[in-house]
């Protein structure tokens, strides 16, 4: 992540910003915790409380400003931490029967396992939750894709659920191809990823999106989506508990 790197820049930067020793010192100690915690989302729920109120008390507007970039790196953090849970599971004790929805793939460069939806893996559907485990920590992370014609730039993904609109922000990656343009958003679920998940799978009526930006596309959540985002969400409980 490019904003964690710049914590560095700030520890070196921030005694040219502060008014006083004591506030230069609470901060660089605070972002040194950061950069030795980044994956314990406790321990940075700890630190974004510290350095809310360091903000507060401040009076160098030099420093507020710093502490301000340094509390959205922070949430950042803790959006890609948010389902972060320790391995209780290894995927070697699960059965070929319980694994047989997945599909696996042990990236040994990256020495992480990725799960996918095999039936939305292999049917190119648009979006779709999936699982990473590295360093013995599961994450959920959330795959929207679009692939057509048009450039959508789509930067928000917006869901009718029951009646009511829930949506999320979104950075794409764009690729263009004979003919036509792939964006894709592969990100880490947050608080109110997870939210919409759950909402999804208890949801009473057909569920509708709509990937909007400069253009926009609206589509109905398939049976197999629905149920791979199921699938994936109950191996992650499996997994972790």
């Amino acid at each position: 992540m490019k904003k964690l790197f710049s914590l560095f820049l700030i520890g070196f930067t921030v005694f040219a910003f502060a008014q006083t020793i004591d506030e230069s010192k609470k901060f660089s100690e605070l972002v040194d915790l950061t950069v030795k915690n980044k994956n314990d989302i406790n321990k940075l729920d700890s630190i974004k409380k510290e350095t809310i109120s360091l903000y507060d008390n401040s009076k160098s507007i030099l420093l507020r400003n710093s502490i301000r970039d340094f509390i959205a790196v922070l949430n950042d953090l803790s959006d890609i931490n948010y389902t972060a849970k320790p391995l209780i599971k290894e995927i070697s004790k699960f059965s070929n029967d319980d694994l047989k929805k997945f599909v696996i793939d042990n990236d040994k460069f990256k020495e992480s396992i990725f799960i996918k939806p095999k039936k939305a893996y292999n049917r190119g559907y648009w979006i779709f939750p999936y699982i990473s485990i590295n360093e013995k920590t599961v994450r959920l992370r959330l795959k929207t894709k679009y692939d057509g014609k048009e450039w959508l730039f789509f930067n928000t993904v917006v869901f009718n659920i029951d009646g009511n609109n829930y949506s999320y922000i979104v950075e794409p990656s764009r690729e263009t191809y004979l003919g036509g343009v792939t964006e894709i958003s592969d990100t880490s679920v947050n608080a109110e990823m997870l939210d919409i998940l759950n909402k999804i799978l208890n949801s009473n009526s057909q569920v509708e999106y709509r990937l909007t930006g400069d253009k926009y596309i609206d589509r109905k959540l398939s049976d197999v989506e629905k149920e791979a985002i199921q699938d994936i969400l109950n191996l992650y409980k499996n997994l972790t508990e």
